[in-house]
């Protein structure tokens, strides 16, 4: 197993929404454990963001129609929680829309490094997240969903879209049953690591 930690749209305008199930200060211990335990194990971690132009240009269409002006590129809003901040080495991944995999940067560099396995994380489960677990099973990678790192302001919707994809595009897994098995002395695995380069401003 060579994986990768996936962090998808763990930006402050959406994880400042208060129906955010589970609750923000929740979510983000859990995710900082996990990151904590990725980066000790070097797995590389990998951080994809909505980001839009300051012109609006970019916008996805329902933003524009109904005003949303959230995940201005340089706004407070369109950055991560300090807990959940990219480290020297961690690239971010600009996305326009749903799937991470917009960004077409984002799957070249998980072919060039050997990675075979994504653990997808973030927000919203019933959208973005299942966007990019179907995108990721799509291209043929393994794909974990961690089940303390999602979270949606549409609880019964996400949890219907995680019964629908667990078994089929994905597994869902808690941290703990992820680190067992990663952890295993009999595990056949190797741990690629991933380059530094500039990709931030790419979009597939």
């Amino acid at each position: 197993m060579r994986p990768a930690l996936l962090l998808v749209d763990l930006q402050l305008d959406f994880l400042e929404q208060q129906d955010l199930q589970p609750p923000r200060e929740i979510l983000l211990r859990s995710l900082a454990g996990l990151l904590a335990a990725c980066r000790k194990r070097d797995i590389p971690v990998l951080h994809v963001r909505t980001l839009v132009a300051a012109d609006g240009h970019d916008r996805m269409p329902h933003w524009t129609r109904s005003g949303d002006t959230r995940c201005v590129v340089g706004s407070r809003g369109a950055g991560a929680p300090a807990a959940l901040r990219e480290r020297a080495g961690e690239k971010v991944y600009a996305k326009q829309f749903y799937s991470a995999f917009g960004n077409a940067a984002l799957e070249a560099d998980l072919r060039a490094a050997g990675i075979d396995t994504v653990l997808v994380c973030g927000v919203h489960t019933h959208a973005c997240v299942q966007t990019t677990a179907l995108d990721a099973y799509q291209r043929g990678f393994r794909v974990i969903l961690v089940a303390e790192g999602i979270a949606s302001y549409a609880p019964l919707l996400a949890q219907l879209t995680v019964d629908h994809l667990a078994g089929r595009a994905c597994e869902l897994l808690s941290a703990s049953e992820f680190w067992t098995r990663f952890d295993a002395p009999s595990a056949a695995r190797r741990v690629a690591g991933l380059a530094p380069r500039e990709s931030g401003g790419e979009r597939g």
